[in-house]
Parts: structure tokens; C-alpha cells; sequence
């Protein structure tokens, strides 16, 4: 059974694809890669290797939402990451534990979530 990406490149339906959400080993860009079709990646892998790619810097922002906080005085601050399949969770989560560092908090770890996306109904 083909995916729906397989689908609209064998049935020349699309020459070409916009990837959002990656994961962290994404099988969409595997897949594109394989089989030579050009794809930009909203998003970025674990090893990004040559593929082209755009993204805000969620590291940074975290390190910028945390200094925020701390600026305002507040010292135990908790992380809720994203689902920890996309990629964008882990380098958020790094972005916050830095800030954290830059700002000399301690991070409590009972104060950071993370979880595959499918089970955010149960935090």
C-alpha cells in the first residue's frame, strides 16, 4: 500500500513538497529523499545533513521565555514540552534548560513534561 506522499509523486500529482512538523527521523524525507523528489523542511532533523530547511530558532525562545520569567522574579519555572517524536520538543526543551542555566536556576525535574504527542490528554 502506498502513502499518500507515494501516491501524488507516482501519479505526478506533486513535484515537489513543503514538510511541516518533522520528526525527529522524519520517514517523510527518507522516503523523498529515495526517491529523488525535491522537499523543503519547515522544521529541522536530527541530522539535517544537506536537506534545505526554515524554522524559528525554538531553542532560542525558550531561553528568552525563561529570562523573561526570571526577570520578573519567578524561579521555579516548569517546561511542557511538545509530543517527543517532532524534533522541535528537543531542541525547545534544550533552549529551556540553557536559559535556566544562564539565568542560574535550577531545573526541578519534576517540573518538566515530556511525552510522545499522543498522550497529552492524560497531563
Amino acid at each position: 500500500m502506498q502513502t499518500t506522499t507515494e501516491r501524488l509523486v507516482t501519479e505526478r500529482k506533486a513535484d515537489g513538497f513543503i514538510l511541516p512538523r518533522t520528526f525527529t527521523n522524519d520517514p517523510r524525507a527518507n522516503l523523498l529523499r529515495k526517491l529523488g523528489v525535491p522537499f523543503v523542511l519547515y522544521g529541522r532533523l536530527q541530522d539535517i545533513g544537506s536537506d534545505a530547511w526554515f524554522d524559528i530558532l525554538g531553542e532560542d525562545a525558550m531561553q528568552e521565555a525563561v529570562r523573561r520569567l526570571a526577570d520578573h522574579g519567578h524561579t521555579r519555572i516548569g517546561f511542557v514540552g511538545g509530543g517527543t517524536e517532532y524534533n522541535f520538543s528537543h531542541l525547545r526543551e534544550d533552549g529551556f534548560r540553557t536559559g535556566m542555566s544562564d539565568c542560574g536556576l535550577s531545573t526541578d525535574e519534576t517540573l518538566i513534561h515530556l511525552k510522545p504527542a499522543a498522550k497529552w490528554s492524560k497531563i
